[in-house]
């Protein structure tokens, strides 16, 4: 039989183990603790016809980024209603920033909707490390597939400007 002690102080010492162990995981980028400084919110209630090009999802948006220590981050979110797109085709989002994409680029977001505008799709962009001052974002529809153009209707963007804080945690006494 165990002692309850000794077997506590072996659950203990495995749980401190596994938590000094690394996690297996995707790469990814970390956002410092970020400070909200303004929200940019469009919307658009005109169905757009979505092809093999890439075309306005919105038009494009001036963003600032306050002349404060830090650098900026701008974070880009849409949600859509899709529909009518194509056996075998995908209708694709990109958000942009200054003309670069913003991570994680295009990405595939409705192939299923063949039928009037049975789904809704959001999706989260983001840039890090900009510089203060303007910077454009600009929101596009594509299409991978069968030629025949799939519809996006009514959308909503919203943008989130954020400034990176140098403060690490909360001033000590």
């Amino acid at each position: 039989m165990r002692s309850p002690t000794l077997f506590s102080l072996a659950v203990a010492v495995a749980g401190l183990l596994s938590a000094l162990a690394p996690p297996a995981r995707a790469v990814e980028e970390f956002a410092p603790t970020l400070n909200l400084r303004k929200t940019y919110l469009k919307t658009q209630t005109q169905s757009s016809a979505v092809t093999g090009s890439w075309s306005d999802a919105f038009t494009n948006t001036t963003v600032n980024c306050p002349d404060e220590p830090g650098s900026c981050v701008i974070r880009v979110e849409v949600s859509s209603l899709f529909g009518q797109v194509p056996s075998g085709s995908v209708a694709l989002l990109r958000a942009r920033v200054d003309g670069f994409s913003a991570a994680p680029g295009w990405v595939e977001v409705d192939s299923t909707s063949t039928d009037g505008f049975s789904n809704s799709r959001t999706f989260t962009w983001a840039r890090t490390g900009l510089a203060n001052g303007n910077h454009t974002v600009d929101v596009e529809f594509g299409m991978a597939g069968s030629g025949a153009p799939a519809l996006a209707g009514p959308r909503t963007l919203t943008i989130e400007v954020y400034k990176t804080s140098l403060v690490v945690g909360p001033a000590l006494p």
